[in-house]
């Protein structure tokens, strides 16, 4: 990416994890940080990606007026319809911090926009999940996790949303398994 693209992009990546509700850093800020997103081999990732999935990195980039270490890393995979997201604080004066409900997190990522039909909140294993019915129609479910605490906020914040091919019914093992699977390395 060159100087000229490489600031819009910044942009366009600090607006997005704002309205993720994760972060709360100027877009000026993070065009002068130089946010690069990449892909990376599934290798390197600190996420465990299902076979096949493509995965996607940004290099490290400085929090809130320089203080704390931050990356982000994704997977997406098809068939079905799978997105991951983790925030990671890099270093000791770092944190992930919620600012928005998890409802209003996942209405920001792919499917979860124009949803309908969400459920109650729902809990797993320290994580709030929800189902929802993608724009197309699927059955989805959608969750976020933080871990481990810090004295505020989390070390990282993962989420996740799975979508089934239209016609598949989503029931309750389907949901805890794709909760169970998404792991941080």
């Amino acid at each position: 990416m060159d100087g000229k693209t490489a600031a819009p992009a910044a942009r366009s990546l600090a607006l997005g994890l704002m309205a993720l509700g994760l972060w709360s850093v100027s877009p000026t800020e993070v065009a002068a940080q130089n946010i690069v997103w990449s892909v990376v081999d599934c290798s390197q990732s600190r996420l465990v990606a299902p076979s096949g999935a493509t995965c996607r990195g940004t290099n490290r980039y400085a929090g809130d007026n320089g203080v704390g270490e931050f990356q982000i890393w994704s997977i997406r995979g098809n068939s079905p319809y799978q997105y991951l997201i983790l925030n990671e604080s890099l270093n000791s004066s770092s944190s992930i911090r919620f600012t928005n409900t998890t409802e209003e997190y996942l209405r920001r990522i792919g499917p979860g926009k124009n949803a309908t039909g969400f459920s109650g909140k729902l809990h797993r294993n320290g994580a709030d999940y929800f189902t929802f019915t993608s724009k197309a129609g699927e059955e989805c479910t959608g969750f976020r996790r933080g871990g481990p605490s810090r004295s505020v906020g989390y070390l990282w914040v993962l989420g996740g949303i799975l979508c089934l091919t239209k016609g598949e019914k989503l029931d309750q093992a389907r949901i805890f398994k794709f909760m169970d699977d998404a792991q941080v390395k």
